[in-house]
């Protein structure tokens, strides 16, 4: 049986600590590691939204923000618009983020897996607080446009 365990930075230092191959005078502790690890992908995030770049990931193939345009009526057809609580609560009727500000298109993070055994393993979820949000952010304050 497969094991669906999600691997988190816990598991990663647990590994890094446990291999032999590193000389102990090399270690480093939990929350050295930790700051390292976060320090990183802090740089690499930066890339991705910042200037919009495709950051290439070894062995795993690469993260980017993808644009894509909003097809409305399939949208509606099967609920995947989002629906704007704050002025559906205003108006007392259903409205949904048509991302006007942004001419329709929406974006969100795109994983491409190259050549990867058993994709459907690996999974990619980015922090709401870090990510998501930033992104969102950056798309309401700036003019910066990213790959289709």
């Amino acid at each position: 049986m497969i094991n669906t365990k999600k691997i988190g930075l816990n598991e990663f230092y647990k590994n890094y600590s446990d291999n032999p191959n590193i000389i102990q005078e090399f270690k480093i502790s939990k929350e050295q590691f930790k700051r390292v690890i976060k320090s990183f992908s802090k740089k690499e995030l930066d890339k991705i939204l910042l200037d919009s770049e495709e950051v290439k990931l070894p062995i795993l193939g690469t993260l980017r923000i993808k644009k894509i345009r909003q097809n409305l009526e399939r949208q509606l057809y099967k609920n995947r618009l989002r629906i704007d609580w704050k002025e559906t609560r205003k108006t007392g009727c259903k409205l949904y983020h048509l991302n006007e500000h942004r001419n329709g298109y929406f974006y969100r993070f795109h994983w491409d897996k190259n050549n990867i055994l058993n994709k459907s393993l690996y999974s990619f979820y980015p922090e709401r607080w870090n990510a998501k949000r930033r992104l969102c952010k950056i798309l309401k304050t700036t003019d910066i446009d990213y790959f289709e």
